[in-house]
């Protein structure tokens, strides 16, 4: 799938299961390649939990996006990542951040996007290294819990996208659930130890 920022109306994108409210918690996973464009943008954005969209506009309609720039993207030194709300015309930044290439191999132009989406509660990674330490969540009273995806490109970049694969999600245990867990397993260890004795 091939996106143009401009050619195919302004801040393009290829959507799906727009407003769907089967679409719920899920893991979306793509590999990218931003083959650049005017004034050498290198980036791509994906938009998720889309509940409404005007296409042509960055802002308009209802639902989560990511931002990633790599290296090359124009004077810009280093890569970043943003995840925002869209909300009726506004934007509202959840969490942004650098990406250290020597921390996290990042590529020029082809890496592999990673989104988890569990209630209000949002992970990001690129080429299998987590972007979000601790999940990003959204405090407003009316998060998006539902909705498709869109892949897209913004400015007058020019963005492939390969592999898309989306898949239905188990909510994210309680921390007391979590607590349960460790000590089973604590438990399944210390049994395993003491049976090779």
């Amino acid at each position: 799938m091939d996106t143009y920022g401009s050619t195919t109306g302004r801040d393009s994108a290829i959507e799906t299961a727009v407003g769907n409210p089967d679409w719920t918690d899920y893991h979306l996973s793509t590999r990218f390649i931003a083959d650049g464009g005017g004034n050498n943008w290198y980036n791509t954005i994906v938009n998720f939990r889309v509940q409404e969209h005007n296409i042509g506009s960055w802002t308009e309609g209802h639902y989560y996006s990511i931002l990633l720039t790599t290296p090359l993207w124009g004077s810009h030194e280093g890569a970043g990542w943003g995840l925002y709300r869209a909300d009726g015309g506004s934007s509202f930044s959840l969490a942004s951040g650098t990406i250290d290439p020597s921390v996290v191999p990042i590529n020029d132009r082809d890496n592999v996007l990673d989104i988890w989406a569990v209630g209000n509660q949002f992970w990001v990674s690129i080429n299998g290294y987590s972007l979000t330490s601790s999940p990003v969540v959204d405090n407003h009273p009316n998060p998006y819990l539902y909705g498709g995806i869109g892949l897209g490109a913004i400015w007058e970049s020019h963005t492939r996208y390969d592999y898309v694969t989306v898949g239905t999600m188990a909510p994210v245990p309680e921390p007391t659930t979590y607590l349960l867990l460790l000590a089973g397993l604590g438990i399944i260890i210390l049994r395993s130890r003491s049976s090779w004795n």
